[in-house]
């Protein structure tokens, strides 16, 4: 992926993030891709990382309809890698960096 699509790509997303979960906190959103592969036929996949401020509860029943609103989003770009999102906790996420 180049650059200039990881940044569109991290555009859309944080677009997508702040209008389905307006009413949470948001410490920073990460999008990188995920080399990472179980099968070679797998998809090519970007990595996004929601690190929110606040509790679990406000996150219900929407990150399945962000999901589909971030998919979207990233194909409208022109963005064909699969997002595979996660949402983590800032208390956790200073607990337990991610190594990138």
């Amino acid at each position: 992926m180049t650059p200039e699509n990881l940044e569109r790509a991290r555009r859309a997303v944080e677009s997508a993030v702040h209008e389905v979960m307006d009413d949470v906190v948001f410490d920073k959103i990460l999008v990188t891709p995920d080399p990472y592969k179980h099968y070679d036929d797998d998809p090519d996949c970007l990595k996004v990382r929601a690190i929110y401020v606040g509790e679990r509860e406000q996150l219900r029943r929407r990150t399945t309809r962000l999901r589909r609103i971030i998919r979207d989003r990233l194909l409208d770009e022109g963005i064909t890698e699969f997002p595979v999102l996660y949402m983590t906790k800032k208390s956790e996420w200073d607990e337990f960096p991610d190594p990138e």
